[in-house]
């Protein structure tokens, strides 16, 4: 009886406090707060690489990759 509550707990809590991820593309004004937002559909790709750039007679180099995991500041995830 103790196993089949434990189950049942953890499976409502899991879904009471699941996040919805939504597309870049999706309207925010939508979306609850804290939503998180996801590159779904690629939409970024065509930005990834080196970029070069003039600034104030200055040359500037920006690169911009994909990052699948975020380590925060303590070097823990989120």
């Amino acid at each position: 009886m103790k196993k089949i509550f434990s189950i049942i707990t953890i499976l409502l809590s899991s879904l009471l406090f699941s996040q919805q991820v939504y597309s870049l593309n999706a309207n925010g004004a939508d979306a609850p707060n804290n939503s998180y937002f996801k590159d779904l559909n690629g939409e970024l790709n065509p930005y990834i690489g080196l970029w070069k750039g003039n600034w104030n007679g200055k040359i500037v180099f920006l690169e911009l990759k994909k990052q699948k995991y975020f380590l925060g500041i303590n070097g823990k995830g989120i």
